[in-house]
């Protein structure tokens, strides 16, 4: 697509048209302070905002909102898993639904209550890593089980930026201290900081991709790391 679409705080939803370089609101009636955008493998994405869940329609450029049991609001992550789940990570805890029809998925009581959970990612043995202001979690859908790292286990922040998986199946987790490298086959970290050549120890939300040639970028306070 030629179109990048953008969330912004206390603002509709806008989108850059890669070949006129020119930005615009996306017409219509857009639900303000878009944190999330994840696509729903069909024709558009879904939206996590601070007022709840929509869907919007690429094609006939509509939004639709979407209901689901518990709390709606304060929606600050999404991810639609490779079985078709939703994941919404809220303020006040984390919620997973079906795609097509929005029934709650059962999550264990110490997935389901963390809170400001600002990252989901699904790896590529299907296991959900979840990074937050309190710690890294995950979750084998598989066999239910939960799994939480903070300092104490090796990292070197509680507080999560960023989650990206290179081609050889380790995790790079970008930290208010530095850039975490977690191999979740054996368990080691190893923390790199700038006097190991980065910018900046402190990175920021939502600043990191994984591109399709697989180079992983993330973002700190004082610029971009690349690799």
């Amino acid at each position: 697509s030629n179109r990048i679409y953008i969330g912004a705080d206390r603002s509709e939803l806008f989108v850059c048209d890669r070949r006129s370089k020119r930005l615009h609101a996306v017409p219509g009636d857009s639900p303000k302070s878009c944190y999330a955008i994840e696509y729903n493998n069909k024709d558009g994405f879904y939206i996590g905002t601070f007022d709840g869940l929509y869907e919007f329609n690429e094609r006939v450029q509509t939004f639709s909102r979407i209901y689901f049991t518990g709390d709606n609001t304060n929606i600050k992550s999404l991810k639609l898993d490779s079985h078709g789940i939703l994941w919404i990570g809220k303020k006040n805890g984390i919620t997973a639904i079906h795609k097509d029809d929005a029934k709650i998925l059962d999550l264990p009581e110490s997935l389901a209550s963390v809170k400001y959970a600002e990252i989901i990612m699904e790896d590529s043995r299907g296991i959900i890593w979840i990074g937050s202001r309190y710690g890294l979690y995950s979750y084998d859908p598989r066999s239910g089980s939960v799994g939480s790292y903070t300092e104490k286990d090796g990292l070197p922040h509680h507080v999560i930026h960023g989650i990206e998986e290179d081609r050889n199946g380790v995790l790079w987790i970008s930290t208010d201290r530095g850039l975490c490298r977690f191999s979740p086959s054996t368990g080691d970290k190893l923390t790199f900081t700038t006097s190991d050549g980065l910018l900046d120890n402190r990175f920021t939300t939502y600043a990191h991709c994984r591109t399709k040639e697989g180079m992983l970028y993330f973002g700190s306070i004082n610029g971009i790391v690349m690799f």
